[in-house]
């Protein structure tokens, strides 16, 4: 699992959603959550601040970039 989102507001009714590793967030101006999934082939979705209250990733899953494999470039 790449990292998931956990909502809020009218969306909390709905369950958490998990990405994958190929998939990619970020948190832009506003507190506004940017999600790329390919699952979606590369559609780009927006979350409000207020519609969104926490997001997980894995520790090798840093905003703007797929997640990082083992004994690649850029693991911390």
């Amino acid at each position: 699992m790449g990292f998931t989102i956990k909502y809020q507001g009218a969306l909390e009714t709905v369950s958490p959603e998990e990405f994958g590793d190929e998939a990619i967030y970020e948190i832009v101006e506003g507190g506004v959550l940017k999600v790329t999934s390919p699952d979606t082939d590369g559609k780009i979705s927006y979350t409000p601040a207020n519609a969104w209250l926490s997001l997980f990733a894995d520790k090798n899953h840093p905003p703007g970039v797929k997640a990082q494999r083992a004994g690649a470039k850029g693991i911390w």
